[in-house]
């Protein structure tokens, strides 16, 4: 018995040196990336972001009164850790580069966090390797890349471990408090979060409680039983995190809506099921899966097997985890219901209103292929672990390939804009006009020496205010 132990230890070990190994290859290739090859690839959006970052740097605050937000407006965000940074170095690439490194650090710190909460093996090693892995091109350019999502999804992350841990059982204030500060917070910057994490959490919480209800005679006897099921106790924690997120919202649509500049989202109104909208949620959740246009006869046809393959795991599982009362931690079922609630929020958003859509929405939910695969391997049978470990790690490894090509890619990309900043920096040029697409993108990659109105792609161009200082359209 004492060499069975023995040897369990050793193979743990090993598995957890392997893991440890498989997540810094995918860290340290990401890195790779933003130090060599992050000009080649810099568009607009991340550009946008920088010159934020700067301003706030000059102004000492967190938001600007003198910026042309876009559609939401950065509050808990990435200029957070952008702005201190702009003090310290006077290269924008350099700053790009540093707070890329701890916003994802940070986004890691909050996936570790879920993973203690959910109890999952060796705390998640396995979804950190693929959570830093641009396992599809939406995902690189606006996690990885661009940063946009990771504040998103990293606050779903805290959010969903503070609700496991609500569900284990012990000491409930603490997480509660988090989900309620954390939900408050999110909203100041616009409602999407809300659509993104608290009303799928909404949902997923009480349909649990709905199924592990036992039967009753009226709705009212069924309703009662519902709330008195383990997972009631996380109802009032999710109701307050709603309360707070619609204060928050409330905050930003009547208090900063009239300070800052921001396009609000008063204009989504109903509309009737609307089909082709609803093809388009279809064709967005395999993009955010990684999904990709290529030849049948090429890598791409492996990428989209993967990407499918990826997209049917989860919601069968998901619909086992929801269905598995007696076989699955309720921390873990909730994942499941979590992922579904979601899936079904969107497609009812986008199928019965005019909300704006685009296929980078859906990568919140998307990602949660992840801890989806772990949590798969913390509770497979023994019978069936050989065989769960040996798919994950033939996808792990299609994943990796991907990633490969992308990379391959970004290192022979070219950004027409460096030769055009060059020769206008050199010829004493600071201050010009371009299309927004290139404007900005100049600015950075001249470390801030060209001051660049950005104009509107119109047939007959005109300043926008959109993502430009305030200044602009003043002079």
């Amino acid at each position: 018995m004492p060499k069975l132990q023995t040897n369990g230890a050793k193979q743990k070990r090993i598995t957890y040196m392997i893991l440890l190994l498989w997540a810094a290859v995918c860290f340290a290739l990401l890195v790779v990336d933003w130090c060599c090859w992050a000009p080649n690839r810099l568009d607009a959006d991340m550009a946008s972001e920088q010159l934020l970052a700067n301003l706030l740097a000059q102004e000492g605050g967190v938001m600007s009164t003198n910026w042309y937000y876009s559609t939401e407006l950065r509050v808990l965000n990435t200029q957070l850790v952008m702005a201190p940074l702009f003090r310290l170095f006077p290269s924008w690439h350099t700053v790009r580069v540093v707070g890329s490194v701890v916003l994802i650090l940070l986004y890691l710190a909050a996936w570790f966090w879920f993973g203690h909460s959910a109890k999952l093996k060796y705390s998640g090693l396995l979804g950190a390797g693929l959570l830093v892995l641009p396992y599809g091109a939406l995902y690189r350019q606006y996690v990885l890349e661009g940063l946009y999502y990771i504040p998103h999804i990293a606050i779903s992350f805290v959010v969903l471990g503070c609700a496991v841990r609500i569900l284990r059982g012990g000491r409930r204030l603490a997480p509660a408090a988090g989900m309620v500060l954390f939900s408050f917070a999110a909203a100041l910057g616009g409602p999407r979060q809300l659509f993104i994490l608290n009303i799928p959490l909404t949902v997923a919480a009480a349909l649990l409680c709905w199924l592990d209800a036992p039967p009753a005679d009226t709705l009212r006897q069924k309703l009662a039983n519902a709330w008195r099921t383990p997972g009631g106790a996380l109802l009032v924690p999710t109701l307050a995190a709603d309360a707070a997120a619609l204060a928050g919202y409330v905050v930003n649509a009547k208090a900063l809506a009239e300070k800052y500049h921001f396009q609000d989202q008063g204009y989504v109104a109903f509309t009737g099921l609307n089909l082709d909208r609803l093809q388009w949620f279809v064709n967005a959740l395999l993009a955010s899966f990684g999904w990709q246009e290529g030849k049948v006869f090429s890598l791409a046809a492996l990428f989209n097997l993967a990407a499918a393959a990826l997209i049917l795991f989860c919601f069968v599982f998901s619909v086992r985890l929801v269905r598995g009362k007696a076989r699955y931690p309720l921390g873990h079922r909730l994942v499941g219901a979590f992922f579904l609630a979601g899936a079904v929020c969107f497609a009812l958003l986008y199928g019965l209103t005019n909300s704006g859509h685009s296929d980078r929405y859906l990568l919140p939910l998307a990602i949660l292929f992840v801890p989806l695969l772990e949590i798969m391997l913390a509770d497979c049978t023994h019978r069936h672990r050989p065989d769960a470990c040996g798919l994950t790690a033939l996808l792990a490894a299609i994943l990796l390939l991907r990633a490969g090509t992308d990379y391959r890619a970004a290192a022979v990309a070219t950004n027409p804009n460096q030769g055009a900043a060059q020769f206008l920096v050199q010829n004493g040029y600071r201050d010009g006009y371009a299309s927004f697409w290139d404007g900005n993108v100049m600015t950075e990659l001249t470390d801030g020496t060209l001051n660049v109105w950005t104009l509107t792609p119109n047939s007959v161009p005109e300043l926008r205010p959109w993502l430009q200082v305030t200044s602009h359209l003043q002079t």
